[in-house]
């Protein structure tokens, strides 16, 4: 029996692979908000791929894919 010590494991609740990265686009959305950039597409479908974030800040137009850890 373990008595005064932590486990290991994360003390974040856990979350379907899907769930996980959805939040991490959220959070990645919500930086470049704070950068001044206006999110104008999630999820955009080209017949080559699927990116997560389409974001433009005057001319500048960034497209994002987000890798999210499982970890902190």
């Amino acid at each position: 029996m373990r008595t005064g010590t932590r486990s290991r494991r994360s003390a974040w609740p856990r979350r379907s692979p899907a769930q996980a990265g959805r939040d991490g686009e959220r959070f990645a959305a919500l930086l470049y908000l704070l950068r001044g950039y206006r999110v104008v597409g999630r999820d955009v479908r080209t017949p080559h791929a699927q990116v997560d974030l389409v974001c433009r800040r005057g001319g500048t137009l960034v497209v994002v894919e987000v890798k999210r850890r499982r970890t902190r």
